[in-house]
């Protein structure tokens, strides 16, 4: 049995940064791109295997997208065709080493669609439809690879792309290993929802209602019962200690599977992470959270987050707005008599539905100055940042009183006072804006600490901090070699760029001879051969005449104004042609093809210099000779 070719970590870590970047590039179902991006994807994969590895992969490669096999495909169901799962198969194969391994790469989140799926899908437990689809891909890869016999299937991921993955083997166990950055860890709901053997499982050790049973005991009996299942044994997860998603991880909901304290890492000392913020809460108040939002699930699935919105509120905003856009009170009159039924639906739902939300509202807003206080003290905001959002804080506090009185004067109307309650409902959506203006000014204020916290759930940062004493670093997908210090600035190279601009460089060289080539040819054929030969033909026609006089003498004699007296002249017996045939004034072409050959010189020259000074620099430590020789794509 043949070991993970991957193993490297950094190579992993590489090929799962490298398939985020050909998402657009295998979305396509245009047969001749969909190749070209195979062909320049397996390259890349080749070329980062052996940047770091200093060894070739074998030479039989397939590569698989979920484009082809999933998105395009017509044969599937509809959900699964747009799930929104995207990922990447690689298969390597080489009998004589018994090599027969595919390695699934699941992509993660890349918008907001991911992102919303990972907080309803993992925070919720709903089910979610990339899991399925994740699924599905694993098999038509391993159904369509040459020899599935013995097929070692490994599975990488980032973010919710490792969710997905490791879902999918504890509940049925079908790769040899998962390796995971930073990824979506598995909720207690989610899991205890997709598995109906776990949730058998559970209701025989704690009974039917479970629900009610510790976090802590209910946590330790789902990895008891997945490691005795035996799916957790090569389970890998490296994570950034500054990763939101590691930073949300603590909170009960979650099962934390491939963790190890050794794979966490810290990839930017400046801040101390999320972590230490969000395990001060209290736990009773996510639950709290929790079973509020799941109980309007069904209404995202179905009607997306304004429908989510609409659920636990009861607030209509599309009536709403017909109001606020009303030009004067009789159009206001008239959309209330239009809307009456739909109207007094909505304020009823709102005096039964809002209590509820304003209790959850409350919660969350009592615990903002926790993370205040957090993101001070842990680096990711300064002292006045922490008092602008103070204040936004109090305005949201205040709004939601205000609303809180609204539903009161609601809920002790009388009959007959519509009006009366449309002026409240106004006023409750007034308290409703500005509490989302409070917001965006929130958003704003914490724009610097989003993108730190961002950065902290990328890929980069780890491929660097793992690379940190070994005088390399990653920026852009691409390798880079620390050189001399220049005014107490480091110098870094970027070698991939270096040796793909070398060899792009060299291709192109080669195009140029080989057109100075095709030039020279086709000036001999086209020009000076044909010359010679219609000179051959004119001499030959020459020589004819000369031999053969008498043939021409009807032809000559038209030369002549009077036919009969040409004739009469007696027989044409002799004919001396006096020949020159100048050739008209051409360039020299061997002129031509010496200067273009020694431009090519000067050219390859400079090639082969930046070569031997990038080899002179680094040969030694980090052989790149091997690299300048290697074919890339593209």
């Amino acid at each position: 049995m043949s070991k993970d070719l991957l193993e490297n970590e950094i190579v992993k870590l590489r090929i799962i940064e490298l398939e985020y970047t050909y998402r657009n590039a295998f979305d396509t179902t245009d047969k001749v791109k969909l190749d070209q991006a195979k062909v320049d994807f397996e390259a890349d994969v080749r070329r980062i295997y052996l940047e770091e590895t200093r060894q070739y992969l074998p030479d039989h490669i397939e590569i698989y997208p979920s484009s082809e096999l999933i998105k395009y495909n017509d044969d599937l169901p509809e959900d699964i065709r747009q799930s929104g799962y995207d990922g990447t198969a690689i298969y390597v194969s080489d009998p004589d080493n018994q090599i027969n391994q595919v390695h699934i790469i699941s992509q993660g989140s890349v918008g907001t669609e991911d992102w919303l799926d990972n907080f309803f899908n993992i925070f919720l437990g709903i089910d979610g439809k990339q899991l399925d689809a994740t699924r599905v891909f694993v098999n038509k890869v391993n159904s369509k690879v040459p020899d599935n016999e013995d097929l070692l299937t490994f599975a990488l991921g980032h973010s919710k792309a490792f969710n997905n993955n490791l879902m999918v083997q504890l509940t049925e166990g079908i790769f040899e290993a998962v390796y995971g950055v930073n990824g979506a860890q598995v909720g207690i709901t989610q899991i205890i929802e997709m598995d109906q053997r776990l949730r058998e499982h559970l209701e025989n050790k704690f009974g039917a209602n479970f629900s009610s049973v510790p976090i802590n005991d209910l946590r330790r009996a789902i990895i008891e019962y997945y490691d005795n299942k035996g799916v957790t044994d090569n389970i890998i997860h490296r994570i950034s200690e500054d990763d939101p998603l590691y930073g949300v991880s603590g909170i009960g909901n979650f099962v934390l599977f491939g963790f190890d304290e050794a794979m966490l890492i810290d990839t930017h000392p400046e801040v101390k992470g999320l972590r230490t913020i969000i395990d001060q809460f209290d736990e009773a108040d996510v639950r709290k959270i929790q079973q509020f939002l799941r109980q309007y699930r069904d209404d995202y699935q179905l009607n997306g987050p304004e429908g989510f919105l609409k659920a636990m509120t009861g607030i209509d905003i599309e009536l709403i707005n017909q109001f606020i856009e009303a030009e004067g009170w009789k159009e206001s009159v008239a959309i209330g008599w239009n809307n009456f039924d739909d109207l007094m639906t909505m304020i009823n739902t709102v005096v039964e539905k809002i209590p509820s939300f304003l209790a959850i509202a409350n919660v969350v807003v009592d615990n903002a100055d926790t993370i205040i206080d957090g993101l001070l003290e842990n680096g990711y905001i300064d002292q006045k940042t922490s008092e602008k959002l103070r204040t936004e804080i109090e305005s949201i506090k205040l709004n939601l009183e205000k609303i809180e009185t609204n539903i009161d004067h609601l809920e002790n109307l009388g009959p007959n006072q519509e009006g009366i309650a449309i002026a409240l409902m106004l006023d409750i959506y007034d308290n409703v804006m500005e509490s989302w203006d409070s917001l965006n000014v929130i958003h704003e204020e914490l724009a610097d600490a989003l993108d730190l916290i961002e950065s902290g759930h990328k890929i980069e940062p780890i491929l660097n901090q793992l690379a940190e004493e070994t005088g390399v670093s990653y920026s852009g997908g691409d390798l880079h070699y620390g050189g001399s210090r220049s005014s107490d600035q480091e110098i870094k190279w970027n070698i991939t760029s270096v040796v793909r601009l070398y060899q792009k460089g060299l291709a192109k060289l080669e195009e140029m001879e080989e057109s100075i080539q095709k030039y020279g040819n086709q000036y001999e054929g086209e020009i000076n051969e044909d010359f010679d030969l219609k000179n051959q033909a004119l001499q030959r026609q020459i020589d004819y005449m000369e031999e053969n006089p008498s043939l021409f003498q009807n032809d000559f004699s038209l030369y002549f104004a009077n036919r009969n007296y040409a004739y009469g002249l007696g027989k044409l017996v002799k004919i001396d042609v006096q020949e020159e045939m100048p050739t008209p004034a051409l360039p020299e072409h061997e002129l031509i093809t010496k200067e273009l050959k020694a431009q090519t010189t000067v050219y390859r020259n400079y090639l082969t210099h930046v070569r031997e000074k990038v080899e002179e620099l680094f040969e030694e430590e980090y052989n790149v000779s091997q690299l300048f020789d290697f074919q890339m794509g593209g």
